[in-house]
Formats: structure tokens, sequence, C-alpha cells
């Protein structure tokens, strides 16, 4: 057996395809190895999709072997084993719009391995060009199942792509013209018939419109505003999903407490802000005095942020003349403030203060309302506590 395989020539080689509009920078490798009466060409190039080898004789210049263009970076030329004489190789390669982006060339002559010949690099500031376009001026079909199929001209109206699942008829993926106007409309299937996402570029006057269907739709329509603009599941968001969303927290109390003559905190509600915002505080107090003619009775509450301090600024007072015949009187006493706060939790008392000699001074039910909001819209009128 012989495996005559040259002494390495360095033959600067360049292949020049249809003239493109514009030129393409050339930089890459090619890599020979003869193994098993088989040499493989490898391309190293980062954009290269296709390659193709030529043999030549190298004493007559003559052909003796043409791969085609095939689609990968890597081509084979079944030498067999007995390899006698020498011979030229000319590797191409091309990246996905047609143009070479490699074409080297390698002489050898014999008893030198393959695997040792060096394919010429490209020289700095060498330039190639490629054919602006591959024309087809039908249908294709990639491979012997029609798993890709190219529509050369979608019912009139331009180029379509097919993607057929491995049995050839399933289609799961497809991106064609619309009939209606200039937009596309492309197709991607789920894990059954009614499960899809869908494309249509010209569904509503110029816009397009955006579906994933399924147990759940969601729907962005680019042709509306508002509310309509997007259209999902009832309950698709849920509070978690919202970042800052307005939240509640309340505290209510229904037994009935005295209060004694000074400061009395008669009821605390906390809540946890997910931020730094606002919370809208309101209290309810219903307050019971048991009046005696000739004395008076009165009481103030307000909302703090520290247990046992009133807020002096935002006070409700509730008061019974002195002049005012003995018996019980109910009061209602209603309050509220606007209050910056900080994320974490934040706590607020209702505290009560009872004027001095004032008859005997009750608070029934009282309930202590919160409302957190992220965003101020306008003038936040803010007092210290």
């Amino acid at each position: 057996m012989r495996r005559s395989v040259l002494a390495l020539i360095l033959v600067l080689g360049f292949a020049f395809p249809t003239a493109a509009e514009e030129a393409a920078e050339l930089v890459g490798s090619v890599e020979a190895v003869y193994h098993e009466g088989v040499v493989t060409f490898t391309v190293g190039h980062p954009e290269a999709v296709s390659a193709s080898v030529r043999v030549y004789d190298l004493e007559s210049d003559s052909m003796i072997f043409d791969s085609g263009p095939r689609a990968r970076t890597r081509v084979t030329w079944p030498a067999g084993h007995e390899v006698d004489g020498g011979f030229r190789y000319l590797v191409t390669a091309w990246n996905a719009e047609g143009e070479v982006v490699v074409s080297q060339t390698a002489a050898n002559k014999r008893q030198t391995s393959i695997s040792e010949i060096t394919f010429d690099t490209v020289p700095d500031n060498t330039k190639f060009r490629g054919p602006d376009e591959i024309i087809m001026e039908a249908d294709v079909q990639v491979g012997d199942t029609q798993a890709v199929r190219l529509r050369e001209d979608y019912y009139g109206h331009g180029g379509g792509l097919y993607l057929y699942q491995e049995d050839g008829v399933l289609i799961h993926a497809y991106s064609v013209p619309e009939f209606e106007g200039t937009g596309n409309k492309t197709y991607l299937r789920g894990g059954n018939d009614d499960s899809y996402l869908l494309w249509e570029g010209y569904s509503s006057a110029t816009n397009g419109t955006l579906s994933v269907l399924g147990v759940s739709d969601f729907i962005v329509d680019t042709g509306s505003t508002g509310d309509s603009s997007v259209v999902m599941p009832a309950d698709a968001v849920s509070a978690t999903e919202i970042e800052n969303e307005a939240g509640v927290a309340s505290s209510t109390a229904g037994v009935a407490a005295a209060l004694a003559e000074g400061n009395n905190t008669i009821l605390t509600a906390s809540i946890t802000a997910p931020t730094t915002g606002y919370v809208f505080a309101s209290a309810f107090v219903s307050a019971r005095f048991s009046h005696t003619e000739g004395l008076f009775s009165g009481c103030t509450c307000s909302i703090s942020e520290t247990p046992g301090t009133p807020y002096a600024d935002g006070a409700a007072q509730a008061a019974i003349p002195a002049a005012s015949p003995s018996g019980q009187f109910r009061v209602p006493i209603p309050n509220s403030r606007v209050i910056p706060v900080s994320s974490g939790m934040n706590e607020f008392f209702i505290v009560c203060i009872k004027y001095p000699s004032s008859n005997a001074t009750y608070v029934d039910r009282r309930t202590l309302n919160l409302l957190f909001v992220p965003t101020s819209y306008g003038t936040v009128a803010i007092s210290a506590n």
C-alpha cells in the first residue's frame, strides 16, 4: 500500500464567483487530514456555513474530484488507499448571504502526509466578492422529506418559509406574506392544534396583532390603544406580579374603654410598604360621654406615628357644653391624614386626650384604615407628627 503525499508547495489561489456590489473581508483557515482512505478538509471561519473542495492532478492540472457545495464546513474526498502522484486542492467556503469568505489552495507531492499540508492564509487587506444572491426560480424542498420548504412566490405576494415535523406532513412553523397588505404572517405551533403563537402583520388597518393562544390567551393589538390594546385572562395578573401595587391594612376594636386624663393610645395598625411612598390613614372613633350638667365633657383624637403622642396638627375634637342637660351623649370622631413612609413595616396609632376635669368619657368602636400608594400626582402637604 502506498500513501504518496507530497512535499509542501504553497500556491496562493483564489476563486472569484459573480461579483457583488460590496466586498467581504476574508479571514479563515483550512485543515486537511488523510485517514482510512478519506481526506477530510475542515474550514475554520466564523461566518462559513457551506463549503466545497476540488482536487486537481498536479501534473496535468485536470480536475479529478469536485464535491460541489455542501451545507457544512467539513467536506471529504474519498481518495482511496492507493494514492499516487501529486495533487492540488481548492477549498472554497461561503457565508449565509452567498459571499465567499474562504478560498484557499495547497498542493502536495509524494512521501509527505496530507496532514502536513499548510493551506495558504489570506494576506492582509485581501478582499473577495461573492454573488449578490442565490436565484431560485421555483419552490425549493430541502432534503428527501419535506422538512423545510421555501415558497418562491406565495400566491403572488412574496417568498414564504414552511417548517415541517419529521413526518414531512405536520407544519410546526411558517412565515408568509399577508394577503391583505405588505405585512408578514408568522405561525409557531405549540403542543397541540389549539396552542400556538401567531403574528398577523396586517390584521387591523396597517398594524399587526400578536396572539399567544391556548388554554389562556394573550393578545397584543398594535392598532388599538388603551385597555383594548392588550387582552389577557381576567385573573392573569396577581398582586405579587405588580411592582409597588397599592395595598391596604386595617385594625378595629369594639370593646368599650374608659379614657383616663392625659394621652390614651386606643388602637394600633401596621402596614408593610413595598417601597417608599405614602400612607393615607383614616380613623373613626365613637366617643361616649356620661355628661353632668354644669361640667364640661370633651376629648380629641388624632392619628399618630408614635404611641402615647398625639398629632397636634390634625386632631379631631368632640365636646359637650357644660350647660347641656345631664345624660349619655355619643359623638362620632372621624379623622384622616397623609403620611410619608419608607419601605418595610410602618405602625400607626389612634391617640385620644381626655380634657382635664371632664366628665366620664369612653370610646366604644374604633377603626384605623391604612392605604399605601407609591406615587403622588400633585402637591402633598406633610406635617411632622
